[in-house]
């Protein structure tokens, strides 16, 4: 007797049919959804976020001002350099750097992607109008990031926009 041998036993004709099925009914296509207008609020804030941070990066690309930065360093309470003890492998980075007022000013960053070795000191960019404004620095070498975030960024504004304006033009039918 092998495995899939049923024997003489089994016929279908023996069995008691199964129920008949149901006929499904065969429904017209619905295209999807439109966009809501929660959808469409998310949509412009999403647009808005890659708006600003593709022009951040063109900000500190074209004008902001390369430095040498402490890195395993931070600011304490009272504005003092402390160090930052590091016990393991890190993927981020704390460091502290003087703008060209002389200012010390702070900031984390992350190395993921990073192929400069890093040693005691990291180059940083900063936005010299606003020396809080920084980067590490080869976050900002090429320039097709940011503009692709700008260009994803007028898309999905544009659509968001396109769709309220959609959503407002409509009546309600019973008032047609």
């Amino acid at each position: 007797m092998g495995l899939f041998d049923r024997g003489t036993e089994y016929r279908l004709q023996d069995h008691e049919p199964e129920k008949e099925k149901k006929e499904r009914e065969v429904r017209p296509y619905r295209p999807p959804r439109p966009l809501s207008w929660l959808s469409c609020g998310i949509l412009l804030v999403l647009g808005a976020v890659l708006l600003g941070f593709g022009l951040v990066l063109l900000l500190l690309h074209f004008g902001g001002r390369e430095t040498d930065a402490r890195t395993n360093t931070r600011l304490d309470a009272a504005g003092n350099v402390e160090q930052v003890e590091v016990l393991g492998m890190t993927t981020t980075v704390a460091y502290t750097y003087r703008d060209d007022a002389g200012t010390l000013h702070a900031g984390t960053g992350s190395l993921f992607g990073n192929t400069t070795p890093v040693g005691d000191t990291i180059p940083v960019l900063y936005f010299p109008p606003l020396p809080g404004l920084n980067i590490l620095a080869y976050r900002a070498e090429d320039v097709l990031t940011p503009c692709f975030a700008l260009l994803l960024g007028v898309i999905l504004i544009a659509t968001a926009s396109a769709r309220l304006r959609e959503i407002r033009g409509k009546k309600p039918e019973a008032e047609e």
